[in-house]
């Protein structure tokens, strides 16, 4: 299954929570959103969105599509699963940092995460195969637990 994705918004300057640095682009950032809408009722665990922090020309060279909508399913299907155990709502942003052959994860949270959640969490994610690149490739996947 294919995963595709839409432009939500977008903005010139980008203030990251996760490692406090701004990013600013001659372009724009933009949070990706699946085309499909999908019925979430329920779910403990939902992705609200996907912001990529590399330039779309940059990334065009430096990553397949297809290979980078299956890192973040791989990645989406370790933390839901780690996330639902949480037993308070809470927003987790995840940040992936993809060198050639190395994987570099930063997490940042609001709300009331329990610590050891996200101990595991940051252990799964960083288990992961890293992202097949040909130079840097950073973005964030936004999580939302809701229990």
């Amino acid at each position: 299954m294919s995963t595709s994705f839409t432009s939500a918004h977008g903005e010139a300057r980008y203030d990251n929570p996760v490692d406090h640095r701004s990013y600013i682009t001659e372009g724009e950032f933009k949070t990706y959103k699946s085309e499909t809408e999908r019925d979430t009722t329920g779910q403990p665990v939902v992705t609200n969105g996907i912001r990529l922090l590399t330039g779309e020309s940059d990334l065009k060279q430096r990553v397949r599509v297809e290979d980078l909508a299956s890192f973040i399913k791989s990645a989406e299907n370790r933390a839901y699963p780690i996330l639902a155990k949480n037993n308070a709502p809470a927003l987790v942003l995840v940040q992936f940092d993809c060198q050639p052959n190395r994987l570099e994860v930063k997490i940042a949270s609001q709300g009331s995460p329990q610590e050891s959640i996200l101990q595991a969490l940051y252990e799964a994610m960083k288990s992961l195969s890293p992202l097949q690149t040909r130079g840097e490739v950073t973005f964030q996947v936004e999580l939302n637990v809701r229990p």
